[in-house]
């Protein structure tokens, strides 16, 4: 008579088997999810503070100012046929009103 011996789903698995295959990847995602939420965290509270006291500038209107050296280059390129990026000044048109 031959003896059949149950087995348990987690055998089937193989988790008795290797239970650091699963448990050390676990901790080690456990820890880095941790470590980066108290930096994002940290991080976003000294974002807002600094948006809260930072000095605004109302004289800027976000472009970029090209030095006098890049606009002599500009030129030079603009002259020669270059493919060179061309530097033009931005023209303004007056609001209607």
């Amino acid at each position: 008579m031959r003896v059949v011996k149950a087995r348990s789903g987690r055998d089937e698995a193989g988790l008795s088997e290797q239970p650091l295959g699963v448990l050390v990847p676990f901790l080690v995602g456990l820890i880095t999810t941790i470590w980066f939420t108290i930096g994002g965290v940290r991080d976003l509270r000294d974002f807002f503070q600094a948006l809260r006291t930072l000095k605004r500038d109302a004289s800027d209107d976000g472009r970029v100012r090209v030095s006098g050296e890049d606009q002599k280059e500009a030129e030079l390129a603009k002259m020669e046929g270059s493919a060179f990026p061309v530097i033009e000044k931005p023209t303004v048109v007056p609001a209607k009103g």
